[in-house]
C-alpha cells in the first residue's frame, strides 16, 4: 500500500503539523510505503528521500527533495524532469493529511485528494471548513442546541464592535476566527486591552471572534473517529495550565500533550456522559470522517458545559486519547481502511444523469468564448 504523508503548508501552525506528521510516521511506515509530502510555507510540496526529524525540515528539505504535485483525476503523485518530462513517481493509495490550520486543516487540501480520486484520513471539505472557521462554527452549534459562550464578529476595529463588547461585558477573549493552537489569542478586561489585542488578532485573520470568557474554569477535551461506519468516542483528559487559556507552549512544548504534570487523563467526573454525546453529536452534525477533537469548557461559577472548540485535524491525530484502547498503529490502521471503505461507497453512486437539455439548445449561437 502507497500512503502519502502530507504535512506543513503555509499556516501559523506549520510546525506543529511537522510535530504531528514526525509522531505520526513510525507506526504508518508498519503499515505500508510511506511518501513523505513536505508543503513548505510558500505551499511547495516536496517529496523527501529521507525522513527528517523536526528540526531539520528547517534546513534540508530541499537538499533531499523534489517538488511533487497532483493531477485532477489521477491518484498518481507526478513530478518533472529536468527536461520539463511530467513522470508518475506512485500511484497513491491513501493519503493521511497531518495538517493544522489553514491551507490544510481548513479542508484545502481534502478537496485536492477528493479530485484526484484519492481515499483520505480526514473529514471533507465542508466539515473541514466549517469546523476551522470558528464563526462558522459557533453558527452550527447553535443549531443544533450546543452551549456556547456569547460572541461579537469583528471584521475591523470600531466603536460598534467596542460598544458591542461593552455591552456583552468584560472579560472577553480575542480570538482569529481561523487560527488555532493559542496563536493569536488574548484575555481581556478592558477597552485598552481589547484594542491591542484586536490589533494582534486581525495581523493573522481579517475576521475576529470576541467571546464571552469565563473568569473560573477548565477544559475538558473528547475525541471521537468513525470506525466501521459507526462513531466512536474516545476517554476524556483534562489538561492543566498554570494560565487563563492553554498556551502555545503548553500544547506543544516537550512533545505535545502528555500524562502527568500537563494533564489528567483518562478523566472521569459528573459530566463525562454529557460530554461524550456532545461530542458524537458534534461528529455527525458536522458530518466528519476520521479523527476529530472536541474542547469544552466547565465552569465552575454555574457547572454549566460549553462547547470551545472543534479540532477536525487535532494535534499528533490525538492519538493520546485512545492509547487506551489502541495502540498508534492500530488507530492509523483503522483510520486508513475507513477512508478507504468511505471512498469505495462513493464511486458507486451515480454521478451521471441523462440530459436532452443540450440537444434542445443545438444550434444556440450562444458559444462559450
Amino acid at each position: 500500500m502507497n500512503i502519502m504523508l502530507i504535512y506543513g503548508g503555509k499556516s501559523c501552525e506549520h510546525d506543529v503539523s511537522i510535530i504531528t506528521a514526525c509522531i505520526t510516521a513510525n507506526p504508518l511506515k508498519n503499515i505500508g510505503k510511506v511518501y513523505f509530502v513536505y508543503v513548505d510555507q510558500q505551499n511547495c510540496w516536496w517529496l523527501l528521500s529521507k525522513q527528517l526529524t523536526p528540526f531539520e525540515h528547517k534546513t534540508d528539505y530541499k537538499k533531499c527533495g523534489k517538488r511533487v504535485f497532483l493531477t485532477a483525476g489521477d491518484a498518481n503523485l507526478k513530478s518533472i524532469s529536468a527536461f520539463n518530462i511530467v513522470k508518475n513517481v506512485a500511484k497513491i493509495d491513501v493519503c493521511v493529511p497531518c495538517f493544522h490550520g489553514v491551507n490544510g486543516e481548513d479542508g484545502s487540501v481534502s478537496g485536492v485528494l477528493q479530485l484526484s480520486n484519492i481515499p483520505y484520513t480526514c473529514g471533507n471539505t465542508f466539515a473541514l471548513g466549517a469546523s476551522m472557521d470558528k464563526i462558522a462554527t459557533k453558527t452550527i452549534l447553535r443549531g443544533i442546541g450546543a452551549r456556547v459562550l456569547p460572541c461579537v464578529l469583528a471584521k475591523n476595529k470600531t466603536e460598534k464592535i467596542k460598544k458591542s463588547v461593552k455591552k456583552m461585558g468584560y472579560p472577553v477573549i480575542v480570538k482569529p476566527a481561523n487560527l488555532g493552537s493559542s496563536i493569536g489569542i488574548a484575555v481581556c478586561n478592558s477597552e485598552e486591552e481589547l484594542e491591542k489585542a484586536l490589533d494582534v488578532a486581525f495581523s493573522f485573520d481579517n475576521r475576529v471572534m470576541v467571546e464571552r470568557c469565563l473568569t473560573d474554569f477548565y477544559e475538558v477535551n473528547c475525541s471521537a473517529l468513525r470506525l466501521n461506519g459507526k462513531v466512536e468516542i474516545g476517554d476524556l483528559e483534562r489538561p492543566i495550565s498554570k494560565d487563563k487559556i492553554l498556551t502555545f507552549a503548553d500544547k506543544y512544548a516537550n512533545g505535545g500533550k502528555t500524562v502527568g504534570e500537563g494533564r489528567i487523563f483518562p478523566y472521569d467526573f459528573d459530566y463525562a456522559s454529557y460530554i461524550k454525546i456532545w461530542t458524537k453529536r458534534i461528529y455527525n452534525a458536522f458530518n466528519f470522517d476520521g479523527v476529530i477533537r472536541v474542547d469544552f469548557l466547565v465552569d465552575n461559577v454555574s457547572n454549566e458545559v460549553y462547547v470551545n472548540e472543534v479540532n477536525a485535524i487535532p494535534g499528533s491525530l490525538a492519538y493520546y486519547l485512545w492509547k487506551n484502547k489502541y495502540s498508534h498503529e492500530q488507530l492509523l490502521k483503522s483510520l486508513i481502511n475507513e477512508a478507504i471503505a468511505n471512498k469505495t461507497k462513493k464511486d458507486v453512486l451515480n454521478y451521471a444523469y441523462k440530459s436532452d437539455i443540450l440537444n434542445q439548445i443545438k444550434g444556440n449561437k450562444n458559444k462559450l468564448t
